[in-house]
């Protein structure tokens, strides 16, 4: 394997190529969190209204 600290160029793209995986994981994580507090709220208010 090249080593990447001898490759500043291929250093930078394996960076960024991994903020990029972290900021996707961020974003499916409240995507789904998100998702279940709206489910939570959703089953609240219909229990509320007695469906």
């Amino acid at each position: 394997m090249t080593q990447l600290r001898h490759r500043p160029r291929a250093r930078a793209i394996a960076l960024r190529a991994e903020d990029a995986r972290q900021a996707f994981l961020r974003r499916t994580f409240l995507a789904i969190t998100g998702g279940i507090i709206a489910a939570a709220g959703l089953a609240v208010a219909l229990h509320g209204v007695g469906m």
